[in-house]
């Protein structure tokens, strides 16, 4: 058992700012749904309870390209989608993943 720490970009918000319906919609339908919707989770700390992550969609490192203009065009495209699927406002976040 060990501590793995990662991190990277992603476009979201916090677990705990969606509608509580979008959430037992989407657990309804699956105990994976972040990761069904093609989302990704951020962990601030260990163990941390769901209700303190971060969920969006990954930027990964291959969008981290010389064209800035391609980069947020797909920020862009990655927030739109994000409003589609949830209905909140999505953000640009950075931080370490820590399971």
């Amino acid at each position: 058992m060990g501590i793995d720490v990662d991190g990277g970009l992603i476009v979201g918000c916090a677990y705990s700012d969606l509608d509580q319906d979008f959430i037992d919609q989407q657990e309804e339908l699956s105990d994976d749904w972040i990761y069904d919707l093609d989302m990704t989770s951020l962990s601030p700390y260990y163990d941390s309870p769901m209700e303190e992550w971060y969920i969006g969609f990954s930027l990964g490192d291959e969008l981290l390209i010389d064209d800035k203009d391609e980069w947020v065009t797909t920020i862009k495209e990655f927030a739109a989608k994000f409003k589609e699927v949830t209905g909140n406002d999505a953000y640009l976040i950075g931080m370490q993943d820590i399971t």
